[in-house]
């Protein structure tokens, strides 16, 4: 449902979706991929890598979440102030942004 309102044009609503499937399952790592594409909708980096990185974290070794975080981090680095951060942690479990 979250994606159908974010191909719709509504982040707010897909973002909502998003934080409920959240609170229901929060090791759901599609979930966490999903509101990181709301984030990223609303113009929000910062939360989208932060999303995208935990979605990574959660997949252990699917590459989705792992590609929408290196387009992001190409487009918006200089707007992620936590991106080194997040490399080392994700380059602890062996994936390199």
């Amino acid at each position: 449902t979250a994606l159908c309102y974010l191909m719709q044009g509504d982040p707010f609503k897909a973002k909502q979706h998003c934080e409920a499937a959240i609170i229901i399952d929060p090791e759901q790592w599609r979930a966490w991929k999903n509101i990181g594409m709301c984030f990223e909708a609303l113009e929000d980096p910062r939360q989208a890598a932060d999303c995208y990185a935990r979605a990574v974290k959660l997949s252990k070794g699917d590459i989705g979440p792992i590609i929408y975080l290196r387009e992001l981090v190409k487009r918006h680095e200089e707007d992620i102030p936590d991106i080194e951060k997040i490399r080392k942690e994700l380059s602890e479990n062996g994936v390199l942004i």
